[in-house]
């Protein structure tokens, strides 16, 4: 199962990610954050395998980490 942080501040795209993940059964979303600060704590303490964040935070997300960009507009 691919452990999945979302980091995102809109909570109905959150929400929404979190309703499609769930349902996959494909992921496991390990942590929710929604500022650098949080996003440097869940890589360092969880070691997901997948970030999905807004534009502003997904350069926060180490190169070595796959991430996509959601952007919610």
């Amino acid at each position: 199962m691919t452990r999945v942080v979302l980091a995102l501040d809109a909570p109905e795209v959150l929400e929404e990610l979190l309703h499609f993940l769930d349902r996959s059964g494909a992921a496991q979303v390990v942590a929710t954050v929604s500022d650098a600060k949080q996003v440097e704590d869940a890589l360092r303490h969880l070691e997901p395998d997948l970030v999905l964040a807004e534009p502003r935070l997904a350069p926060c997300v180490p190169a070595d980490i796959p991430c996509i960009a959601v952007a919610s507009r």
